[in-house]
């Protein structure tokens, strides 16, 4: 569920439904994903999650692999680590577990204040979950204990699961941490001097659950008890009716707590905050105020999987972002060998887009002129005046064909002219792999014209010069991260409207790969559709019996056509799927310009030749329609480029 998905169709869904059925569900489909080898890919292609390596930490022998984790009350059982590993989560926490299993309690939300209120106890199933196998995965898992709990139960269920873990190393134990309320510290504390020497807590770590309205006496007092590897701040709010609240408000309380602790504590101490987190900024805030990771709860429900994605990039990018090294541009060293353009991925894909250009409006001038070329006369048997003698309307019908194409040529070049010079150049590898993907489906679609055994010798010639370019591409390196940085802190209006415009542009990538299988498969078997006929007012058998040559020459511009389109469609969908990002604004001109060249160059020729078919046009009619739509939707977030940004801004 990235969020161009969650926030646009599954979050009003769920949304509509009761609460805990709604969670169950979402929590249910992301661990089953998450179970198999297909659906951990599927999530990683939808996303591109997985966090910088830079942005991982280490503390008590856990790595983190990310600064953004999953705090309790919404993977009760963690069965969803499998999943939660794909979109970059830091750490799973489940619980507050009680004593026995609590198998039900009230959830409701307040979708308008962005606030989830949660009934005391919790639904948990209890502390015999400890005695049964754990699904982690990589993802580290913490188990957090309720305040009910007695010391001495928390003590040895702690103690039970270390002793039984001794037997096995610290990586493959299922439990990375014990999360247990401050309240509970200091017989914890004891009991820890008066355990026996062959009793080692450092099996995993032991946090302390400190509530954001602490104060600075009660803080002191913490930092000093024995044993305690690390504080979580829980900046949920409890009151008298055993309700915890977790919403947006919570953000001030839990920046004032860590703030108090990172001032008294030690800089190696380990601070977990969570309360609040609803968007990038505010990740950014705490982890600012010092806290070493980030927890997210209550805004995994109103912003979505993929907060956890985008605070990652904004922290990568900002406070842990890695300085620059002595090889890159910027620092006014010369560039090696290795940095030249020639040497470099986007500067062959540049080319391949550039020529496929050059091809395209070559293919238009031909396309809008003499139509046929002096190898098509050969291989029917036919001048340009015979073949218009045959049926007048024969070349229009041509022409419209390879206009078309023409205009998919010029969409794809454009494509991977802006993919190349923008992203790749500036090292975006999701850039390279779409072109690179797209590129090889459009070389496979080559032999489709040979289904009627019409070999062309122009784009036999065009397509082994571009296939050089694709294998450079392929070969070379991708350059060095580089360009301004574009940082996505908040989610405002133009961020809502931006996912709508990106799902659009979804819709739009895979109808078009649809209408290219359909159209390839047309042009391989019954080469001609009814609106065809009607517009030359003939019949397949009647052109097939006054040459039957004709139709290789037709099937191989609408086999190539429909190879063309396919390309177009992938391109478009990989390239919203990976690079919708705020102030990208060379993308949303790259993708504009390009469905305006597909479109405009369609709906211009069937109008010049008469093919005025409503029923024909509408597919073109309709995608105009749409790419517009979905520019307009997109434009104020891809133009919007925040360059800098400060805490609180």
């Amino acid at each position: 569920m990235p969020d161009w998905s969650y926030q646009t169709v599954f979050r009003p869904l769920f949304f509509r439904m009761v609460p805990r059925k709604a969670q169950q569900l979402a929590i249910g489909s992301l661990g089953r994903l998450g179970s198999t080898a297909a659906g951990r890919f599927v999530i990683q292609f939808m996303g591109h999650m997985v966090p910088p390596s830079w942005l991982a930490f280490e503390s008590g022998g856990v790595r983190f692999p990310s600064r953004v984790g999953l705090c309790c009350g919404l993977d009760s059982l963690a069965r969803a680590s499998g999943g939660l590993d794909q979109f970059g989560f830091a750490f799973n926490e489940i619980g507050p577990l009680t004593e026995s299993e609590c198998p039900t309690s009230r959830v409701e939300l307040e979708a308008d204040a962005e606030l989830v209120t949660l009934e005391s106890p919790e639904q948990n199933p209890g502390l015999e979950v400890l005695s049964k196998p754990l699904h982690r995965d990589k993802t580290p898992l913490l188990v957090r204990f309720d305040a009910s709990v007695p010391a001495a139960t928390i003590w040895s269920a702690i103690r039970r699961f270390t002793e039984q873990s001794t037997s096995t190393s610290k990586s493959s134990a299922p439990v990375d941490g014990f999360v247990i309320p401050y309240r509970t510290w200091p017989a914890i504390s004891e009991l820890i001097s008066k355990a026996d020497a062959a009793f080692n807590t450092k099996q995993v770590l032991l946090l302390a659950l400190v509530p954001a309205d602490l104060n600075d006496e009660q803080i002191e007092v913490l930092m000093d008890v024995q044993g305690c590897d690390g504080i979580l701040v829980d900046g949920s709010l409890s009151d008298s009716r055993s309700i915890r609240a977790l919403g947006k408000a919570n953000l001030a309380g839990t920046l004032r707590c860590v703030k108090q602790i990172r001032e008294i504590a030690d800089e190696s101490r380990l601070i977990i905050a969570s309360g609040g987190v609803h968007e990038p900024a505010d990740a950014h805030a705490i982890v600012q105020a010092g806290a070493n990771i980030v927890g997210v709860d209550s805004g995994m429900v109103f912003a979505g999987p993929g907060l956890a994605k985008r605070s990652n990039e904004l922290l990568a990018q900002t406070i842990f972002a890695p300085s620059k090294g002595p090889n890159q541009e910027s620092s006014g060293h010369p560039l090696s060998e290795e940095d030249r353009p020639a040497r470099q991925s986007w500067f062959w894909a540049l080319l391949m887009g550039v020529s496929m250009l050059g091809g395209g409006l070559l293919a238009l001038v031909i396309a809008l002129t003499r139509v046929v070329l002096p190898y098509d006369e050969a291989t029917v048997g036919m001048t340009r005046e015979q073949l218009i003698m045959l049926n007048d309307k024969l070349i229009d019908f041509m022409a419209h064909d390879r206009v078309t194409l023409a205009g998919t040529m010029l969409s794809v070049g454009t494509l991977y002219s802006g993919l190349a010079f923008f992203g790749m150049r500036n090292g975006a590898h999701w850039a390279s792999k779409s072109i690179v993907v797209s590129a090889f489906v459009g070389f496979f679609s080559f032999f489709l014209f040979l289904g009627f055994g019409y070999f062309d010798p122009f784009h036999a010639f065009v397509t082994a010069i571009l296939f050089q370019f694709l294998v450079l591409t392929v070969y070379s390196r991708l350059a060095k991260p580089g360009g301004p940085v574009r940082l996505d802190p908040v989610n405002d209006d133009r961020w809502r409207r931006g996912l709508w415009g990106q799902l659009m542009y979804l819709c739009q990538g895979a109808a078009l790969i649809v209408a290219g299988s359909v159209i390839s498969c047309v042009g391989i078997t019954s080469v001609f559709v009814k609106e065809d006929m009607e517009f030359m007012c003939t019949t397949p058998d009647r052109l097939i019996e006054a040459n039957p040559q004709l139709l290789s020459l037709v099937a191989h511009d609408r086999a190539t056509f429909g190879g063309m389109l396919i390309c177009a469609g992938i391109t478009i969908s990989l390239a919203a799927l990976w690079g919708f990002r705020r102030g990208h604004a060379w993308l949303w001109w790259t993708l504009f310009v390009s469905g305006l060249f597909g479109y405009v160059c369609t709906i211009f020729i069937h109008l010049k030749v008469g093919y005025t078919s409503t029923k024909h046009l509408l597919p073109a009619y309709g995608g105009l329609v749409w790419l517009c739509l979905a520019a307009g939707l997109s434009y104020s977030y891809l133009h919007d480029r925040i360059t800098t940004w400060k805490l609180g801004s």
